[in-house]
């Protein structure tokens, strides 16, 4: 049940999986450092660098709710802006328009219904 040390994890149907995220590497890490794919959702912990960005895009299969992790960012979700970092939340509907910025560096977890893998990059002006 308990797994450490492994960045991606692939859960079959009634398995379980306890993971110790102090030993994930954050620092200098861009993208996703550390997924879990079940039959039933994914969840991904991305980090991105200070000034980072995930540009503007469409999600038109499931809800996303992000949970802030550390550092400080905003999201915008169908034009409207607000801050993001620890002890925030954002629920993003399917069909919504977003796009997510790094202040200092930020790390978050992006948690959805069951689909494909997704890759997550970044990009700087």
């Amino acid at each position: 049940m308990t797994t450490q040390g492994e960045a991606h994890h692939r859960l079959g149907t009634g398995e379980s999986l306890v993971a110790d995220l102090e030993k994930v590497a954050l620092h200098g890490a861009t993208g996703v450092v550390w997924s879990l794919d079940s039959p039933q959702m994914n969840l991904n912990l991305v980090t991105m660098q200070p000034g980072d960005e995930i540009s503007e895009h469409v999600n038109d299969e499931v809800d996303v709710l992000l949970v802030a992790e550390s550092g400080s960012g905003e999201v915008r979700i169908d034009g409207e802006v607000a801050a993001f970092g620890p002890a925030s939340i954002a629920l993003i509907p399917r069909g919504a328009r977003r796009s997510i910025r790094s202040e200092s560096g930020l790390a978050y977890f992006s948690i959805h219904q069951h689909r494909p893998g997704l890759t997550i990059g970044s990009s700087r002006d």
